[in-house]
This record gives structure tokens, C-alpha cells and sequence, in this order.
């Protein structure tokens, strides 16, 4: 009983409220809440969302864009359209007049990247490469949904050729975080050198590289095992960098080695060289 005096009635009530809330909060799915949010800023930027049985379908103008429900593939849309992360690239190209005719997109994920650069380069070729299937049939998709016509090769760049296989160890392993290994006790996944890999798309030089390989940059961009010649062939280079395998200065000092002026935009490192050097 003189517990109870050490507090108010009204003290108690609002005990008794946070309490409720704390136990409602604790329901909630965080994802759901995120998600929501993320819809909303969707709407706000002029997107349509119409939820079908197995993925939501987002349209803009002439832009359709397919995302799986229960997946990671919302989390790249925001970071694409509506974060805009490539937007340096566009301003670039855009002051210098120059355009992006020849693109690899590495890591491509369900697509979105490719499409986004289709909108602003309707002349573009882009080879597609993406080493996770379910990724891949996303991705073809998306492509249909948007009459283009991209070059997609299912596998994973590597500092060889190699047999590889598919890993979720890397961040929280979902559809925007896998990796490859060669390491892997499936190694069905084939891989492909740079050199290789512009060979099959017949490509002689690279307007603009693409890369978010999931931390198998530190291999790509290491001169001791790779051969980074592929290098002098590209104008403009969009690279995350995974600081978890602290190659960053190594990979940025290879970057400036062959030219490129680097700049930070968020997640990325965006490389470029002054127009006409290649």
C-alpha cells in the first residue's frame, strides 16, 4: 500500500499508457512500417502502385517497374529512383553533352538501374550480369514490361575464369546482398574476366561501368591478382565499395591511377575522366 502512494492517479495512468504502447510497438512489424513509408514517398514523387497477387507494379509515364512483394527489391527502387543516386552521372553527361551509348551494368540485380539510364539514353546497350536466377527472372521482367532489349548474362564478373557459387554469408544475405564465392560447395555460377565479358557484348569501350558486386570488387580492382586494363576503356565508373574488406584506398588509389577524378555521392564512388581520354 505504500508503494502505491509513491505515485499519483494520474501518475499511474500514464504508466499504465506507455506500458500499453510499449507492448503494441513490440507487434509491429518494423519492415511493414518502413515499407509503408516508402510507398508513400513513391506516391508523393508521382509513382502508381498497384499491388497484384505476387509483386507490386509501379508505373510513371512510360516506366513500369515490377517489385516482388516480400523481398529487398523495394529498398533498391527508393535508392535508384527515388534517392537518385546516379543523378551525378546524368548532371555530368548532361553539362559536358556527352552520351552514354555502351553500358555494363555489374550486378544488376532485378534491373533497375538499366532502366533508369534507359530513360535518360534511349540509345543505350547495356550488358546486364547477375549471378542469382530468381534475380535474373525479375529482371527479364522488368525489361519485358519495358520493351528493351539488354544483353543479360547470368553469372558474376570475377578476377578469373572460374566456377563460382552463390553465398548468402554477406550483410543480411537477402535478394539485394548476394554474393558469389569461389569457395561455395554449388559452384554453378559461371565466371567471367572484364576482358570476357566485353567480348561477349562486343563492346571496344565502356561509357559507363556499373558495379555493385557485394564485395567481390576487392578482387575486380586488385592489380596483384586482376587484370585492371579493362580500365583504360572506361569514361565513367559507379562503384559501391564495401568498407567491410578495407580495400577502399587501394581501389580508389587503382581508380586514380587510370584517370578517373573520384567523387562521393552517398554509398557510391563515382569516377570520371575528362571527356575525349579514352
Amino acid at each position: 500500500m505504500n508503494k502505491l502512494r509513491l505515485y499519483s492517479f494520474k501518475e499511474w495512468v500514464h504508466i499504465l499508457v506507455n506500458f500499453i504502447f510499449y507492448k503494441i510497438e513490440k507487434q509491429i512489424d518494423k519492415n511493414i512500417v518502413r515499407k509503408k513509408a516508402l510507398f508513400d514517398s513513391y506516391i508523393l514523387n508521382g509513382w502508381k502502385i498497384r499491388a497484384l497477387k505476387n509483386n507490386y507494379l509501379l508505373t510513371k509515364k512510360d516506366v513500369k517497374i515490377s517489385l516482388r512483394k516480400n523481398s529487398t527489391d523495394y529498398l533498391v527502387f527508393e535508392q535508384i529512383f527515388i534517392g537518385s543516386e546516379y543523378q551525378p552521372i546524368i548532371d555530368y553527361c548532361q553539362n559536358i553533352g556527352c552520351k552514354i551509348i555502351t553500358m555494363f551494368d555489374l550486378g544488376a540485380n532485378i534491373g533497375l538501374s538499366s532502366i533508369y539510364f534507359n530513360q535518360f539514353f534511349p540509345d543505350i546497350h547495356i550488358c546486364a550480369v547477375e549471378p542469382y536466377g530468381s534475380n535474373i527472372s525479375a529482371m527479364r521482367h522488368n525489361y519485358k514490361l519495358n520493351n528493351l532489349n539488354i544483353f543479360i548474362v547470368q553469372g558474376a564478373v570475377w578476377h578469373n575464369t572460374s566456377n563460382l557459387g552463390i553465398s548468402r554469408d554477406f550483410r543480411d544475405g537477402k535478394e539485394w546482398s548476394i554474393s558469389v564465392s569461389d569457395s561455395s560447395p554449388n559452384t554453378d555460377i559461371q565466371g567471367y574476366t572484364m576482358a570476357q565479358l566485353m567480348e561477349m557484348s562486343n563492346f571496344e569501350t565502356i561509357d559507363f561501368l556499373k558495379v555493385d558486386i557485394e564485395g567481390a570488387e576487392r578482387f575486380i580492382f586488385d592489380e596483384s591478382i586482376s587484370d585492371v586494363s579493362f580500365l583504360e576503356k572506361v569514361k565513367i565508373i559507379a562503384l559501391e565499395i564495401h568498407d567491410e574488406f578495407g580495400m577502399r584506398e587501394k581501389i580508389n588509389n587503382t581508380l586514380i591511377k587510370y584517370g578517373f577524378e573520384i567523387k562521393i555521392n552517398g554509398e557510391l564512388t563515382i569516377g570520371f575522366k575528362q571527356h575525349g581520354t579514352i
